[in-house]
């Protein structure tokens, strides 16, 4: 048989299935992964009920955005970097690597 996934939810050592998958017959190994944690009863919400926003935990947590900077001030390179003065000219051999002949 071919890994069938379905959702559901662990409740008092068991784990209730929201559907019975189609051609799985009991008893069946299973594997469960646990995908939330369990939550602290909202004493304002109704037992079921979930928050229409729940607040983002883990890795989907959004980063908090990097502070506006100034403008750029150029020249920090200045005098470390230098460029060959054949910087432009294409090298015979790899001109003919592309099939375009000598330059």
């Amino acid at each position: 048989m071919a890994h069938v996934s379905v959702e559901g939810i662990y409740k008092d050592g068991r784990v209730e299935l929201a559907e019975l998958p189609e051609g799985v017959e009991a008893p069946s190994r299973v594997i469960v992964t646990f995908l939330e944690p369990a939550r602290r009863a909202d004493p304002g919400r109704p037992p079921g009920v979930e928050p229409t926003h729940p607040a983002p935990t883990g890795p989907e947590t959004p980063e908090k955005p990097d502070p506006p900077r100034g403008p750029r001030q150029g020249g920090f390179w200045r005098g470390r970097v230098w460029m060959a003065d054949d910087f432009d000219t294409l090298p015979d051999d790899i001109a003919e690597a592309f099939g375009m002949g000598p330059g």
